[in-house]
């Protein structure tokens, strides 16, 4: 798994940054909407947390800071681990950073790409595993504290030396991209709050976001079985959904949702 992040890095790493759209997109004047935009793409790409940074000269581990004003942070949480003596622990255990850093290095450059679609400039920042990435790769990956950049935004806080997020107790990685989009900026965590839930409308997931117990649902099925039990599904040969494969006919490539989206036809 290792050997294979550093391929997967390079490959990211040539769209971090690039050309914004000259015209600008009709998004909102209201600065606290224009997070929430991209806060849902994030969650949709399966962000744990998201959060928003004002930018500061300090933030910048450069000699000169470019022009960008805001960041924009995210936290992908690890996935589960299998037990020691289930399948598969020799191959998945110990593997969760090299697991996670690719869909960081992901899902920042299709964020930047985002926002450069929008029509302001963005770069693309995330930290790789330093056992697999040289010290010029690492400088060439990021321009920015990222783990200042994590805490400033409200995504964790240092508890004896260890950065920790709300609500969870299980390690994560972060990426962060930066723009001269103006956005509402968040504040860090009080250096007294607690990073339990808050309250148990929260834990139980009141309007859709992903309860607490989920974890302790999940920790009842070994991790090759997956989360839903998909064992109990009864199997036959064949489909019991009739299928008229006669009247089956394929559609054509203009028809494909996705090419029909980059014509415009979806608005």
């Amino acid at each position: 798994m290792a050997g294979a992040v550093p391929g997967y890095r390079e490959l990211s790493a040539r769209f971090l940054d690039g050309a914004a759209e000259p015209d600008r997109a009709p998004v909102p004047d209201d600065l606290a909407a224009r997070p929430k935009n991209l806060k849902a793409s994030a969650y949709f790409l399966h962000a744990t947390l998201a959060g928003v940074r004002r930018l500061q000269a300090v933030d910048w581990t450069g000699a000169e800071p470019p022009t960008d004003t805001h960041a924009f942070v995210f936290l992908i949480e690890f996935g589960r681990e299998p037990k020691a003596s289930g399948p598969g622990a020799e191959r998945i255990r110990g593997s969760n950073v090299a697991r996670t850093d690719p869909r960081c290095t992901e899902m920042v450059v299709v964020m930047a790409g985002y926002v450069r679609a929008l029509g302001w400039s963005a770069r693309g920042h995330f930290a790789g595993d330093a056992q697999v990435q040289t010290r010029a790769e690492s400088q060439a990956d990021t321009q920015v504290d990222i783990d200042r950049m994590a805490q400033r935004a409200g995504l964790v806080k240092a508890l004896s030396g260890v950065l920790a997020m709300p609500f969870s107790k299980r390690g994560f990685r972060r990426g962060v991209v930066t723009a001269d989009y103006p956005l509402e900026a968040e504040l860090p965590i009080a250096p007294d709050a607690s990073l339990d839930w808050p309250d148990e409308s929260a834990y139980t997931g009141t309007g859709g976001t992903r309860p607490g117990f989920e974890d302790a649902e999940l920790a009842q099925r070994t991790v090759r079985l997956g989360r839903y039990a998909l064992e109990r599904i009864k199997r036959v040969e064949q489909p019991t959904t009739l299928i008229l494969r006669d009247e089956i006919r394929r559609a054509p490539k203009r028809a494909d949702l996705f090419t029909r989206a980059l014509a415009g036809d979806l608005s």
